[in-house]
């Protein structure tokens, strides 16, 4: 799928005429209006690019160039809550949204990467095909190098390894891999074995990374692949 493509089908999705859709493009353009430096960010955007629309069950992501004073203003009609990132999330008509100041997402402002606009912002997810913006007033995309790529391939690869929970991203890259059919490449099989913790319920997650065990061994510069098979069993 192009970008060009990409932005078309957002922009078709948000103004049919399915119920709630009137809804959330009343949402979004309401925050563009008080905050049009602003971008729609994460897992809508990367589902939309896997051609995966109608999987979109989740929260719709949020970046802004304004300030978390300006944020916390402009949300407040919407009764947010701060999460323990310093992002705000509120619920209208079904959905979920989480809100950030560009200067307060984790890896700015943790002094680990500089960012000055949206672009620079695509440096910091840890996953490939999460660095994505769409601003969707300007109708301009925003992406890292590796995304494409990781979208041509249809792969799932580290992008920046730094996280707060080294464990959790081990094991949801492992999820979102197997939810998507995409494959695993080298950097990130290594990254999930190094940091993946399992409980005694987590059946579907030993066997994947006894299988990513064997293929490090032999294979380790090649992407893991055998997810397709497994994601039905996912849960």
């Amino acid at each position: 799928m192009t970008l060009d493509t990409l932005k078309n089908r957002i922009t078709q999705y948000l103004k049919s005429d399915a119920w709630h859709r009137p809804k959330q493009l009343n949402v979004l353009e309401n925050l563009w209006s008080h905050l049009p430096n602003s971008v729609i960010f994460g897992g809508m955007i990367r589902d939309f690019s896997l051609d995966l629309a109608r999987e979109f069950h989740s929260d719709i992501d949020i970046v802004t160039l304004g300030s978390s004073k300006k944020l916390e203003s402009v949300l407040r009609p919407y009764s947010p809550t701060k999460n323990k990132f310093g992002g705000y999330r509120f619920q209208s008509h079904g959905y979920v949204y989480d809100v950030w100041s560009l200067n307060d997402t984790w890896a700015v402002k943790n002094k680990l990467i500089v960012a000055n606009d949206f672009q620079d912002l695509c440096k910091t997810t840890f996953f490939n095909l999460d660095a994505i913006a769409l601003d969707y007033k300007e109708k301009v995309i925003y992406t890292a190098p590796c995304f494409e790529e990781g979208l041509y391939k249809k792969n799932l690869e580290i992008n920046f390894p730094e996280h707060p929970h080294p464990s959790k991203m081990a094991k949801r890259a492992i999820y979102v891999a197997a939810k998507k059919q995409l494959s695993i490449g080298p950097d990130l099989a290594k990254y999930i074995l190094q940091n993946i913790k399992l409980g005694a319920n987590d059946s579907f997650y030993l066997r994947i990374k006894e299988s990513l065990e064997k293929h490090v061994k032999h294979n380790p510069t090649k992407e893991f692949t055998p997810l397709e098979q497994l994601s039905l069993d996912i849960h």
